[in-house]
């Protein structure tokens, strides 16, 4: 069976990691070999790394900063590094730091791979706002077409893959400000012979809108140029009705318009 390791990211929010992320790891019946905290914008302190280590007494926790571009992207591709340089092979395990998951996760997902056997094993989310469940999503046989349109339920909390299988993949897109869990996902799928599977059960809390700056949030400037970066990244592979439903969903979901979308994308 291949170890288990935790990635966070997080811009530092030292404040959410110990409310959300940090206890969630800690209780999990499966404890995790290692947690890997990589920090975007600034490094953490010595005593913010203290007292997160509190957080977790019963782990091994190792700390980083981001190596690459701003954003997600580059601190989650850190975190491989990180664990490259400690592993042969683990899976990976990633959680946001404002996020949360029930103590049978790890185990969940572990029970799952056939003995270590499956690249990627993806479990059942709760979309939360304001401890509000708006929706379970439960993935299962998915598709990278799935992904051109919305997200069927691949997000990075419930990302547990192979360290093998995310490099194999080319990691996340660096510089990519949004939408990276949809563009990892096309790549990986796109691959065609990733093995993937399905617990079937919602172990995992993806809080929405936690802050005023969340790239979720209606009309973020952040969340439209991401937008506008994925189609071009993708939009050649969209049939005419899949490129109408992507617009549809961004005016829906985010408030932005495909006029506005399709004129940042000129202006790349």
């Amino acid at each position: 069976m291949l170890p288990i390791a935790v990635v966070i990211a997080t811009r530092p929010r030292p404040n959410l990691l110990i409310r959300h992320a940090m206890p969630a790891v800690e209780a999990q019946q499966r404890k995790p070999d290692v947690i890997v905290v990589v920090s975007d914008e600034r490094p953490l302190s010595a005593a913010e790394q203290d007292m997160l280590r509190r957080h977790t007494p019963s782990l091994k926790v190792v700390f980083g900063q981001n190596q690459n571009s701003p954003g997600a992207a580059g601190t989650w591709n850190t975190g491989f590094s990180i664990l490259s340089n400690l592993y042969k092979d683990c899976y990976v395990a990633i959680i946001d730091d404002d996020d949360q998951w029930h103590p049978d996760h790890l185990r969940s997902c572990e029970t799952t791979s056939k003995n270590g056997q499956a690249d990627v094993v993806l479990s059942g989310i709760n979309v939360v706002r304001r401890s509000t469940i708006l929706a379970k999503n439960i993935p299962d046989n998915i598709s990278a077409a799935d992904f051109l349109i919305g997200n069927p339920g691949w997000q990075g909390s419930n990302t547990f893959i192979s360290l093998s299988s995310a490099l194999r993949i080319g990691g996340y897109t660096d510089g990519l400000i949004s939408c990276n869990d949809r563009d990892f996902a096309i790549r990986a799928l796109e691959l065609g012979d990733l093995d993937i599977q399905y617990t079937r059960r919602v172990t995992v809390d993806w809080h929405i809108n936690q802050a005023p700056d969340a790239l979720s949030a209606v009309g973020s400037e952040q969340k439209l140029k991401g937008s506008a970066q994925f189609l071009r990244f993708h939009g050649g592979k969209m049939s005419p009705i899949q490129r109408e439903q992507f617009f549809r969903r961004m005016e829906s979901l985010f408030g932005l318009n495909k006029m506005t979308i399709e004129r940042t994308v000129q202006g790349m």
